[in-house]
């Protein structure tokens, strides 16, 4: 549970400062079986356990024997030479500290418990997450490859945490025959930020599979699928589509689409061309036309032509058809000519964003160590629109930029301008600090009001850090912490928040 409450607490603190987030989780092959005896006890030599346990986790793993027992009937003992005895609650601890050397490689973006591990990034995209994961989990099966780990490519799974609506969700690309699929798909809601999970696939395809296998024999249905994959050569994007008339395939296409495009382009050009290709094939009045996929085109509205969803990866047999053709066909690179040859709206406004963010991403980089450090400490952001906090009344604006720039009331700042007059410690008896406002006890007593509040009071400078982090980038939840705990009521530049007349 501290390995959760830990990842939860990073995804909170990355849609705070409005990242997304990608996790990867893994399984060993066999783990207990294949553990190799003198390899761990090497690795844990290297890590420095003292001698007598090593002897101790030697005799634990030494002259091991098994049988094999089916009802009454048993097998004779065989001797074996690695693994762990299942069910001992030491195999487990033995097998975390088998797999130390992985986990330590990066201890701020891995983590684990026995056999299994989770791995993720933060970034401004999806893309940019999986771009990212993609080379970590090559890193890892490299090292699996060259320490005798195998990883079970059927329990890879890949999940997005994000409060962005994105029209699809990136897969990673491993090697030519490994490719994660997100399994589940969690959009957030910036005014409900619980996760909302995608419908029972499962439980639809059965639905479609029973309604397909009931359609009479002259009713068509065509099925599309767009693929958008990467490899050495670069990134391939294609559709392709199956038509079949009652449950007998009758005809297929496939091609390549401009690269400067997404799957979701694919997709839609599929389903075109197929609906196209479905049209003019021989038919009755009345016939019906069913289209398999949740896009459409304004042929829909002159010809006699349904939609119904159809979902993917489900052992659907149009679906599975469509998917291989539209892997074929990105991978010929065979684009035809006309509009498939040519960038899409989408693809290009990807394209003018992805310019504008890493011009201004670039600006920003060569710019903030010109900041003082007290600024860049909490790892601020710059964007072009409009911030939030312009809309804070103007009191709270000025304590949040105070705490900003490490320009306010502060004992240091007092100090450094000579303000001889002003009162350069709480009212607790601490000096004024721009991090005190969470130590304080006149905001401690108000704990179980925080907004975005953490499991306990901040007790350490490190948490009293990364919490004002998030309170920063949510103004608002800045604005709600003032509020509520009326800080600054009690803690003001003058005793009793009187000013003192100055003489001139």
């Amino acid at each position: 549970m501290d390995l959760v409450s830990a990842f939860v607490y990073d995804v909170e603190c990355a849609f705070a400062r409005k990242r997304e987030v990608t996790l990867v989780t893994m399984d060993v092959q066999g783990a207990f079986d294949a553990l190799l005896p003198r390899r761990l006890l090497k690795r844990m030599q290297d890590q420095g356990w003292p001698v007598p346990l090593l002897k101790m986790i030697r005799s634990f793993l030494q002259e091991r024997k098994v049988m094999v027992r089916l009802e009454d009937a048993y097998t004779d003992e065989s001797r074996v030479q690695c693994g762990t005895p299942q069910g001992s609650p030491l195999s487990p601890v033995l097998y975390m500290l088998y797999l130390a050397e992985l986990l330590i490689q990066d201890q701020a973006l891995r983590f684990g418990y026995a056999d299994d591990i989770a791995l993720y990034r933060i970034g401004n995209t999806l893309e940019e997450n999986v771009t990212a994961i993609t080379q970590d989990v090559r890193r890892i099966e490299a090292w699996g490859l060259a320490n005798k780990v195998a990883f079970a490519p059927e329990k890879l799974e890949m999940m997005h945490f994000t409060r962005r609506r994105h029209a699809h969700a990136p897969e990673a690309v491993i090697s030519p025959t490994l490719t994660i699929q997100p399994t589940t798909s969690a959009p957030g809601d910036t005014k409900q930020p619980a996760l909302r999970w995608l419908r029972n696939k499962e439980t639809a395809a059965a639905s479609f599979n029973d309604w397909w296998n009931a359609l009479p024999p002259n009713t068509v249905t065509i099925f599309s699928d767009g693929s958008e994959s990467y490899d050495d050569a670069g990134k391939h994007v294609g559709y392709g589509y199956a038509i079949y008339q009652g449950q007998g395939l009758v005809a297929t296409g496939k091609g390549a689409i401009n690269t400067l495009s997404h799957v979701f382009d694919a997709e839609a050009i599929g389903a075109l061309k197929g609906l196209q290709k479905a049209l003019t094939l021989p038919s009755n009045a009345d016939t019906q036309r069913w289209l398999c996929i949740d896009k459409s085109h304004r042929l829909i509205d002159r010809h006699a032509v349904n939609i119904r969803w159809s979902p993917g990866h489900q052992g659907i047999t149009g679906n599975e058809a469509a998917d291989s053709l539209a892997d074929a066909g990105a991978k010929s690179d065979i684009v035809d000519p006309g509009p498939t040859a040519q960038p899409t709206i989408s693809g290009i406004g990807s394209i003018a964003r992805s310019l504008a963010h890493n011009v201004t991403s670039g600006w920003w980089r060569k710019n903030e160590p010109t900041l003082s450090g007290g600024y860049r400490k909490w790892q601020l952001d710059y964007a072009l629109k409009e911030p939030m906090e312009l809309k804070l009344s103007r009191p709270t604006l000025h304590r949040l930029l105070a705490l900003r720039s490490r320009h306010g009331d502060f004992e240091a700042y007092h100090k450094r301008f000579k303000h001889e007059d002003a009162e350069t410690h709480c009212p607790c008896g601490k000096a004024k600090t721009p991090e005190h406002l969470v130590f304080c006890e006149i905001s401690v007593r108000r704990f179980h009001s925080w907004p975005l509040k953490p499991v306990r009071p901040p007790t350490t400078a490190r948490e009293g850090h990364d919490y004002i982090q998030r309170l920063l980038a949510l103004p608002q939840e800045f604005e709600r912490f003032v509020t509520t705990t009326r800080y600054f009521t009690f803690c003001n530049r003058e005793p009793n928040g009187i000013p003192k007349q100055r003489s001139t």
